[in-house]
């Protein structure tokens, strides 16, 4: 199946989604030109995720699963969920949202439509192993959050 990454910087993710999954074809977005080893593995396109004339020429295809680890700001996350969501037809993951009051920026500008399909997860530290577990409380400002979309609840 088709995969995306935003944010590859020197692939490590690339590698380990192609551990995850690997017969899926994988590719990703950076402002950066890959190192030779991803780039001989990968499809990387060099922009950025939050510019929709560039996403929709880099992007004709569309994507079962679709990762934003590019920017962390909360406006970048929503620029390239805006320009990404509907390449996607299962999976849409923004990673490292930073503390409540951004995921609260977050869902206060999705539509709701949109927002009925989302799983929120956040870190709990233990002992420096981190854990992540469904959250319905995001007072919690000191620990980082990943935003599941499920496409597939729509069908």
């Amino acid at each position: 199946f088709p995969s995306h990454d935003t944010g590859t910087r020197d692939g490590k993710s690339l590698f380990a989604w192609s551990e995850i999954w690997p017969d899926a074809k994988i590719e990703g977005f950076d402002l950066i030109e890959p190192n030779e080893k991803t780039s001989e593995k990968f499809k990387i396109h060099i922009g950025t995720s939050m510019d929709s004339e560039f996403t929709s020429v880099a992007l004709a295809d569309s994507y079962d699963v679709i990762i934003d680890d590019g920017g962390h700001h909360w406006k970048e996350q929503l620029a390239t969920f805006y320009n990404l969501y509907d390449k996607t037809n299962k999976y849409y993951v923004i990673e490292d949202i930073r503390g409540g009051y951004c995921l609260g920026r977050i869902i206060r500008e999705l539509p709701p439509e949109v927002l009925k399909n989302a799983s929120v997860f956040h870190s709990e530290m233990d002992l420096g192993k981190v854990n992540f577990v469904f959250t319905d409380n995001i007072e919690n400002r000191t620990c980082h959050f990943i935003m599941i979309f499920d496409k597939t609840k729509n069908k």
